[in-house]
């Protein structure tokens, strides 16, 4: 528990999709550059799927211009419900 919530963590997100089906998450904050699979692909394919699209998304990123970039080029998704830049104090 984090403040009264309890926080999963997923180290990349192929980690985060195997942990979403086994509990679907009230909140997504989600790194852009992540292994495997990037933020913006995770974005994309859970904002598809009916059963997570309605899953608030924060993106963090310190990666300014890859999230400018997904921003300006995104076409099949929503904007992400909010963006904190890196770094940050909590």
């Amino acid at each position: 528990m984090d403040q009264g919530f309890k926080v999963d963590i997923a180290r990349n997100g192929d980690e985060a999709l195997d942990k979403m089906k086994e509990r679907k998450p009230d909140l997504i904050t989600l790194d852009i550059v992540m292994p495997q699979m990037t933020g913006v692909r995770f974005y994309r394919d859970i904002k598809k799927d009916p059963m997570y699209a309605d899953i608030p998304v924060i993106i963090i990123t310190g990666m300014h211009t890859e999230f400018e970039n997904f921003m300006a080029h995104r076409r099949t998704a929503p904007p992400p419900d909010g963006y904190i830049s890196k770094p940050f104090k909590p």
